[in-house]
């Protein structure tokens, strides 16, 4: 893979991966929310990249579904000062997902699938492991 991000002005960044833009920026007062944050476009990312590992293995491990949705919630904490400055280090310690589908299969024969799909997905299993990883599967 190669990317590349360019500065536009301010805190506004322009994305490039594969001939695909993407706009990347902060919220008022710092930016002007032109794009989503890098925070945001990770949390984007592991969803992403979950719901196409889903996706490409449902048929191959029996699983029929109508509808995925995935939702993010994650939590930041402080992690010791930036050597050399007086800046807070920022890291992510949790992370929760919810998994909305439409299926006929049970709670559990869907954790034993996203088992599966977690173990290949490539952005989630690169993230610090120390990060306290969670999910919650609701059958629509």
């Amino acid at each position: 893979m190669k990317a590349s991000v360019k500065w536009i002005e301010g805190m506004t960044l322009e994305g490039v991966a594969n001939d695909h833009k993407v706009n990347i920026d902060l919220d008022p007062p710092a930016g002007k929310a032109t794009g989503m944050s890098p925070g945001e476009m990770m949390g984007t990312a592991i969803l992403g990249c979950k719901a196409i590992s889903f996706a490409s293995l449902a048929k191959k491990y029996d699983i029929d579904f109508e509808s995925l949705e995935l939702e993010l919630e994650a939590s930041s904490k402080k992690d010791g000062k930036i050597e050399g400055t007086h800046l807070n280090r920022k890291v992510y310690d949790t992370m929760h997902i919810i998994y909305k589908i439409k299926t006929s299969k049970t709670k559990e024969e869907m954790e034993e699938f996203l088992e599966i799909v977690n173990g290949l997905c490539i952005v989630g299993n690169s993230l610090h492991q120390d990060i306290k990883h969670s999910h919650e599967i609701i059958i629509l």
